[in-house]
């Protein structure tokens, strides 16, 4: 008997098609973290980046619904372009500044500029740049580093993080909360990047 969590995404989207709400309910919990994460690392206000969580996954229901997501076993790809361009309408909306990490800049200007029409420091910068970010995130307060560092660097699920820190999955939620607000605060302070 096949189970919703060995179905495939596509296999999920039209079940959802079809009525079945849990369906709807793997998608979110397959993404939910990985969606949050990044409209939180890209938006600086947790309130506005928790609205717009919720607005993507009702336009992704939306979206679902009537008939106008084609799947073509690419639905995480999907989502986060759907995501991205949410975060976009908000800012032209809004008319702010767009808050990015300094990555992630620089990886799109390194994804759409040849390496030669980039600056011949471009690269020690980067190196130094990480290096600051590395030594902040070591001042973090170790319950927050150990969260962070496992889902970060080692992609591990919060249930997981949760059953190795033995602690219940809102508090290792919490504590990546927390530990991105201290690390954008010491960024901001320490005068690494804006953030």
């Amino acid at each position: 008997m096949t189970t919703l969590r060995t179905c495939s995404d596509d296999e999920l989207v039209c079940q959802y098609c079809e009525g079945c709400d849990r369906a709807f309910a793997e998608l979110l919990r397959r993404y939910e973290t990985d969606i949050h994460n990044y409209i939180y690392l890209t938006i600086a206000d947790s309130d506005v980046a928790d609205d717009l969580f919720q607005e993507v996954f009702i336009k992704v229901m939306r979206t679902l619904k009537d008939g106008k997501y084609h799947a073509k076993g690419k639905f995480k790809a999907w989502l986060l372009r759907l995501t991205h361009n949410m975060m976009m309408d908000h800012f032209r909306q809004e008319k702010r500044a767009l808050y990015v990490t300094n990555y992630d800049a620089n990886q799109q200007i390194l994804d759409l500029t040849p390496a030669s029409e980039l600056p011949e420091d471009f690269f020690d910068d980067q190196e130094a740049l990480y290096h600051q970010i590395s030594l902040c995130v070591e001042d973090l307060p170790e319950a927050q580093r150990e969260v962070l560092k496992m889902r970060i660097y080692e992609d591990i699920p919060f249930k997981e993080i949760a059953e190795r820190t033995e602690v219940s999955i809102s508090t290792a939620l919490g504590r990546m909360r927390y530990a991105l607000i201290n690390l954008r605060k010491m960024v901001r302070e320490r005068n690494i990047a804006p953030v």
